[in-house]
């Protein structure tokens, strides 16, 4: 299973005010192997003084600018919250922050964090596009992002027992790849172990599931990188013989949304009144223990359920 935007998980400084212009030098900015100008960065006029006396101390005006701008970005991310929501991990906000293309943030992650921590008071896009006009070869890989309309007509989705049922308007090509499906095929070419079969869970309970496509269709996908109730994936295999979706595992594995132990109870339990037979289907859980991550595996998921609830207690 790929664990890789996981891992890939940064904590995030709100107070960019404090950063002095790390990773930068008299005159540009080092982004990767790349290097391009900062218009707001001039080269010291003494440059014989210490490095420190010659950095710019911000004035109160630029902080104001700077709080004024996370706030409208706070407000961005947290749009549509709700008790219990899931937001979506800070090491993913640029994908939502991103109006023009929803770039995946792995690609140039470091553009992001010169922003994020810098005293620029241009919106991302507009760093973004400076950055892209020094550097007019960077790829862009857009995260697609659904409307109401197309999650609820394509990917609404239910469990009966350990069976999932699409929706009827579910994309052939995705629904080509899930019949195609085997073990083999969850081995990428780099030779992590994959899991296609992603889900979130909205405000209402509703599930949506989809085909994972790395950076290109994720689980910020259903809901606009909008909180969710509950997000994980599933290891579903195709029965031929009854032309039926089996579910054989559901995991905690999201990314984009890291949900805990106590929103996979509630995302279980809703699944189980809306219909899934817990002990016929396992479970993984994935839990951040000294910055590392740990799978905890479970033979059923009825039996992670009682297991979760008493830990939560």
């Amino acid at each position: 299973m790929n664990r890789s935007s996981l891992d890939n998980q940064t904590n995030i400084t709100l107070d960019r005010s404090t950063h002095q212009g790390g990773g930068q030098a008299a005159g540009g900015t080092t982004v990767g192997k790349r290097q391009y100008e900062a218009l707001d960065q001039q080269p010291s006029a003494k440059s014989d003084e210490p490095a420190a006396k010659r950095m710019r101390s911000p004035s109160s005006d630029n902080i104001s600018r700077v709080l004024a701008s996370m706030k409208t970005k706070l407000a961005k991310i947290t749009d549509g919250h709700f008790t219990g929501a899931l937001l979506m991990q800070p090491s993913y906000w640029r994908e939502r922050l991103d109006e023009n293309t929803h770039e995946h943030p792995a690609c140039n992650r470091q553009v992001f964090d010169d922003w994020r921590h810098g005293d620029s008071t241009q919106n991302f896009d507009a760093f973004l596009a400076e950055h892209r006009s020094f550097n007019p070869k960077v790829k862009i890989s857009k995260v697609q992002y659904l409307t109401e309309g197309e999650r609820t007509k394509h990917y609404s989705a239910s469990i009966r027992g350990n069976t999932l049922e699409l929706s009827r308007d579910f994309p052939s090509n995705c629904l080509k790849d899930l019949k195609q499906f085997n073990e083999s095929s969850r081995v990428d070419r780099k030779g992590k172990f994959d899991v296609p079969v992603i889900f979130t869970m909205g405000e209402d309970s509703s599930l949506f599931v989809g085909v994972k496509v790395r950076n290109k269709f994720q689980h910020s996908s259903f809901f606009s990188g909008a909180p969710v109730k509950g997000a994980g994936s599933m290891d579903v295999r195709y029965d031929q013989a009854s032309n039926t979706f089996v579910i054989d595992k559901i995991t905690s594995s999201s990314g984009h949304y890291a949900p805990d132990a106590k929103s996979m109870v509630n995302t279980l339990l809703e699944m189980q009144r809306q219909g899934a037979d817990l002990t016929q289907i396992k479970f993984d859980l994935f839990e951040k223990t000294n910055g590392r991550w740990v799978t905890t595996q479970y033979d059923s998921a009825a039996e992670s359920l009682q297991t979760m609830q008493n830990g939560n207690e």
